[in-house]
C-alpha cells in the first residue's frame, strides 16, 4: 500500500483545523494534521492547506516563503470571501489551487488529488484573469527589456512591488532579501531607466503596461 498523502492544515481557527483534519482523515489515503505555527521555513508534508485570513503571516508572503524553501510542496488556498483579483495575487505568489467556501469535503479531496498529479485548479473566471495578467506582464517585461538598459528578472520583480507603493522593508520581506539589497536594486533600476525617483520608475512601467485594461 502506498504511503498516505501528508497534508498540513494552516488556520488560526482551531475548530476549522480540527474539523478539516477529521474529515480528511476519513479518507484512507490522506493523513492530515494541524499545523501549530506558520513561522517555520520548511514543513514535513506533501501538501499544505492554508486559510489565509487567519494565519499570522500575510498569506502571499507565507506562500512565497514556502515556495522558496520547499518548491515541491504544493499549496491549496482556502478561499474566504476574497475577490477574484485577490485570488489572482494568491496564485501569483505560488498557490496551486484554491477551494471556495461552498466546496464540499469530497470536492476538496478531488482538488488535493488533482494538485498532487501536478495540475492546477481554479475557476474559469480566475483562469481568464490569470491569462490577462500573463499578457500584461509579457507586454510590460518586453517594454522593460527594450528600455534604455535591460532590467534583470529580480529588478522586474522589485519594480512590480514598487507599483504597489511598498517600502524597501516591505519589499525585502516579500522577496526574502535584506533592505540594503533592495535599496541597491532600486538604485540600479533608477539609473537604468534614467529617472530620479521611484515614482517616475512606476510611471514608466505603467506606460509600458498599457495592456492592463484590455482583458477586463
Amino acid at each position: 500500500m502506498d504511503d498516505p498523502i501528508r497534508v498540513l492544515v494552516f488556520s488560526g481557527a482551531r475548530y476549522l483545523r480540527e474539523c478539516l483534519c477529521s474529515a480528511l482523515n476519513a479518507c484512507e489515503e490522506i493523513n492530515a494534521n494541524s499545523a501549530e505555527t506558520d513561522t517555520q521555513d520548511e514543513y514535513p508534508a506533501d501538501l499544505l492547506l492554508v486559510d489565509g485570513r487567519s494565519i499570522a503571516t500575510p498569506v502571499t508572503a507565507f506562500i512565497r516563503k514556502v515556495r522558496v524553501h520547499t518548491p515541491s510542496v504544493p499549496i491549496i488556498y482556502l478561499e474566504s470571501g476574497e475577490s477574484e483579483v485577490e485570488l489572482v495575487k494568491v496564485i501569483e505568489a505560488g498557490a496551486a489551487a484554491y477551494v471556495t467556501r461552498n466546496a464540499s469535503i469530497a470536492e476538496l479531496i478531488y482538488i488535493v488529488r488533482t494538485v498532487l498529479k501536478g495540475a492546477a485548479f481554479c475557476s474559469p473566471q480566475v483562469a481568464h484573469l490569470m491569462f490577462c495578467r500573463l499578457a500584461e506582464l509579457s507586454v510590460r517585461a518586453q517594454s522593460m527589456m527594450n528600455g534604455p538598459e535591460q532590467l534583470t528578472r529580480r529588478e522586474l520583480e522589485i519594480i512590480e512591488l514598487l507599483e504597489e507603493h511598498l517600502t524597501n522593508d516591505q519589499i525585502a520581506g516579500r522577496l526574502f532579501l535584506s533592505s540594503h539589497t533592495v535599496r541597491n536594486h532600486i538604485h540600479r533600476i533608477l539609473r537604468k531607466l534614467r529617472v530620479q525617483k521611484r515614482e517616475q520608475a512606476v510611471a514608466y512601467i505603467q506606460r509600458g503596461g498599457a495592456a492592463r485594461g484590455r482583458c477586463a
